[in-house]
């Protein structure tokens, strides 16, 4: 997905207040367990659209639940007067949809979950994302989208920024450490930004945002639960080496009941180079897997993780996903672990001519 072309970003921003000003009611999704960057670019967007039409009902909508790391950030919001509406059934369309549907830091419909047919039943569509590799959702709904897709910006929060500048919006302070914590979560404390970044940041730390205060709504202890989940994810992960014609690359699966995003961070962190943890939701009959990857590993070896494998997956199952060279995830229709794993093997003998290898060591006895 190409930048957005600055020369008609602001243009489209003024298409956006028109049709702010002339809706009733507005719904702003972002995808179920809502990360710090999804909560941010929903409240900041939630609050651009109650200064534009000071009448109008706004709602954030988020599907089944909200991320621990951003439950500091929704008492912030909701603080701010923006209602948050974390749906996990829904017994009336009505509560969740607007006349305009905004849908922020979505790779894929398929993160709205329960939402997720719901969509095509707004007058108006908003698209705010900056995934590299997404599904084009445009193509999935049958109404008219106006679309903000920057794979350029380091998170949907520097989108939601730039749409306040062009429209001339002064954000509050409360509202700009929210844009703070999602930049700083969503580029891993700057590992992953551009000179854009850092300007933004800047410039809502000159407008009077505190960013030790932004840093603190992301700095949470992990519960308890957390570590068993990393425990077990690294009790149950079988490692493979791949050799590539520029060297060897160590690759991880897992399954894990929950918090596959740490689980993955794990085995990278214990010496691997990607990681695929996959996790079964057995009320959708899927598997969800998300990959992490370091970002030398894909750069020096050519490996993109997504592309490479992900895309494929979905291509053998079915599914949808999305996310960065790094990091991201996909939805996968199959309740077969085992499915999953053969298909991954498969995938990486064809893309090292067949050259490799299980990682196997004796037990302590």
């Amino acid at each position: 997905m190409s930048s957005i072309d600055s020369r008609y970003f602001c243009l489209d921003t003024e298409r956006v207040k028109n049709i702010i000003r002339d809706s009733h009611r507005i719904s702003i999704y972002t995808h179920n367990n809502a990360d710090p960057d999804g909560i941010a670019s929903a409240c900041a967007f939630a609050y651009i659209a109650k200064i534009l039409n000071n009448r109008i009902n706004v709602k954030i909508v988020i599907p089944e639940s909200v991320g621990i790391e951003s439950r500091d950030m929704v008492k912030i919001c909701e603080e701010c007067g923006i209602e948050i509406d974390i749906v996990k059934k829904i017994e009336d369309e009505n509560t969740v949809l607007g006349d305009t549907c905004v849908i922020v830091d979505v790779a894929s419909l398929d993160q709205l979950k329960l939402i997720k047919n719901t969509i095509n039943k707004c007058n108006n569509i908003i698209l705010i994302d900056h995934h590299s590799y997404r599904e084009e959702i445009g193509q999935d709904l049958s109404r008219e989208t106006i679309s903000f897709i920057d794979s350029k910006a380091s998170s949907t929060s520097e989108i939601v920024y730039n749409i306040a500048r062009c429209l001339g919006i002064s954000l509050t302070k409360d509202i700009m450490e929210l844009l703070i914590a999602g930049i700083i979560w969503d580029t891993k404390r700057f590992l992953r930004s551009s000179a854009n970044t850092f300007k933004v940041v800047g410039e809502l730390i000159e407008n009077g945002a505190d960013y030790e205060h932004a840093q603190g709504l992301i700095s949470i202890s992990k519960p308890s639960y957390s570590r068993i989940a990393r425990i077990k994810c690294i009790l149950r992960h079988r490692g493979y080496k791949i050799t590539m014609p520029k060297g060897e690359v160590f690759i991880a699966i897992s399954e894990i009941g929950a918090y596959e995003s740490d689980c993955a961070s794990t085995l990278i962190t214990l010496g691997y180079d990607i990681a695929l943890v996959a996790t079964e939701d057995e009320s959708l009959n899927v598997y969800r897997v998300v990959y992490r990857a370091r970002d030398e590993v894909v750069d020096n070896m050519g490996i993109d993780v997504y592309t490479t494998i992900l895309k494929r997956l979905i291509s053998t199952f079915g599914g949808s996903g999305g996310g960065h060279k790094g990091a991201g995830a996909a939805i996968l229709r199959t309740n077969s672990m085992s499915l999953i794993l053969k298909e991954v093997i498969r995938i990486l003998k064809e893309i090292s001519g067949n050259r490799v290898v299980e990682l196997e060591e004796e037990r302590v006895s």
